[in-house]
């Protein structure tokens, strides 16, 4: 096992925390905006695809 392995697991576990907080959000925010929510469910897709990578880049 190295480094790459909890790296990745770091980013997974992020980018599910950012998953929950869009899911689990409260509807009464009016200031966030759909772009703000289309970015942040765009980052959470980017480092869970690129945590996944370095998971699984070396087995």
């Amino acid at each position: 096992m190295n480094n790459n392995i909890f790296i990745g697991i770091i980013f997974v576990g992020i980018a599910i925390l950012f998953v929950l907080y869009n899911v689990f959000r409260k509807k009464s925010e009016n200031y966030s905006t759909q772009a703000v929510l289309i970015k942040s469910w765009l980052i959470a897709i980017i480092l869970f695809v690129y945590g996944m990578y370095l998971i699984f880049r070396d087995v």
